[in-house]
């Protein structure tokens, strides 16, 4: 089960169809969301927004969630307004997945990505907190021109220093803003095969879990067995 519990995120991100979104109320209130959870017959859950970390009672969400028999509780997050204490509460609620999303290490281009107050040095500092914390992660990259060039860097980065065995990856083609942002999200698989190549071979030498959305078929060219 995937729930919206907030409207509103310290970013602003390209790829983001929520953006109508911000102009609702910030917050779905409490009472709202636990209606909605009870009396659900699934064990998966997953709260999002937004940013569901801005959620001023989400502790007490977590708790509402867990006592309504969900037994895996996720965070789809950018990370923003994460502290040690913030998580170890939402764990200690019931919190044992967390999903975060990563751009590139290149701050210039994260901060063109993400349109937001997050810099890359606090985004690695709150993924160190949440790989240290025992709680399943999974890392997700919307794949565009300019993170393609070192993507097999990257997760080798992330699987090596933020012990990251999951990543999802998501092809950043969005129609409706192929022309305003075309300098950032438009390639050509074929331009970039070498590094496509490069990024399948990491995966299989590092031997992460790796899921693709949204690719087109020629991009799996002779990886079939990513092709899901």
């Amino acid at each position: 089960m995937d729930l919206r519990i907030v409207n509103t995120c310290n970013n602003n991100c390209l790829y983001c169809l929520e953006q109508e979104l911000r102009t609702q109320d910030k917050y779905i209130t409490t009472e709202v969301i636990e209606t909605s959870l009870i009396n659900n017959s699934e064990s998966n859950l997953t709260f999002y927004g937004g940013n569901p970390l801005l959620h001023p009672d989400l502790k007490n969400i977590i708790i509402i969630a867990k006592e309504n028999e969900f037994h895996n509780v996720w965070l789809l997050s950018n990370t923003d307004s994460l502290s040690k204490d913030y998580l170890e509460e939402l764990i200690d609620a019931g919190l044992n997945n967390f999903w975060f999303y990563f751009y590139w290490f290149q701050e210039s281009i994260h901060k063109l990505y993400s349109w937001g107050n997050l810099t890359v040095t606090n985004l690695c500092k709150n993924i160190k907190l949440i790989s240290e914390s025992n709680i399943y992660i999974k890392c997700i990259i919307h794949v565009h021109k300019w993170n393609i060039i070192t993507l097999e860097r990257d997760i080798e980065i992330l699987h090596k220093k933020f012990n990251i065995m999951t990543f999802e990856f998501i092809d950043y083609m969005l129609v409706d803003r192929a022309k305003k942002y075309e300098k950032l999200v438009a390639y050509n698989i074929e331009d970039y095969s070498v590094n496509r190549n490069l990024l399948f071979e990491k995966i299989k030498e590092l031997n992460i879990n790796a899921k693709f959305v949204r690719f087109s078929e020629n991009f799996f060219w002779n990886f079939q067995e990513y092709n899901t």
